[in-house]
């Protein structure tokens, strides 16, 4: 009885080589500077993408720091539906939610106040120059149960 073969195991280069000309990209040849130079970024470049931040909203949590599945799994069930496209979590706690459009961020950010696996989910339309720094956070909106006020009339 001839002995079966075990297939060769793959190596990763192989699963990852390009074998279709089309797929082949090229990056442009950058001019070498001396070290300590100021790189300068293209107006053109850095307007190109903010569209994708005019549709982008901030969030944040003051005390607590969720796992990025869990507020994958929570902002994908919650908004979904209202056009979220894509969640970010920053190393900094950060968290940058993008909608397919500004309107229908909007219509997010005007449901809340939100919570996020029972803890209140801080929100922001994204504003160019933000700095995703909590100390640069000076105001924190406070949520206030008055029981027995009574409603005008």
């Amino acid at each position: 009885m001839a002995a079966v073969q075990k297939p060769q195991p793959v190596s990763w280069a192989e699963k990852v080589r390009v074998s279709h000309s089309d797929n082949r990209c090229s990056l442009e040849q950058l001019s070498h500077k001396p070290a300590g130079s100021v790189l300068t970024i293209p107006k053109d470049m850095v307007l190109a993408d903010v569209d994708t931040w005019k549709r982008s909203m901030i969030g944040f949590f003051v005390s607590y720091k969720m796992p990025y599945h869990a507020v994958l799994s929570i902002a994908n069930r919650v908004w979904k539906a209202h056009g979220l496209e894509k969640v970010t979590v920053l190393d900094n706690g950060f968290m940058v939610f993008r909608f397919i459009s500004e309107e229908s961020m909007g219509e997010v950010l005007a449901r809340g106040p939100w919570l996020f696996g029972g803890k209140p989910i801080l929100l922001q339309k994204w504003q160019p120059g933000f700095q995703f720094d909590r100390n640069k956070i000076r105001t924190l909106p406070v949520w206030a149960r008055l029981h027995g006020l009574p409603l005008p009339q």
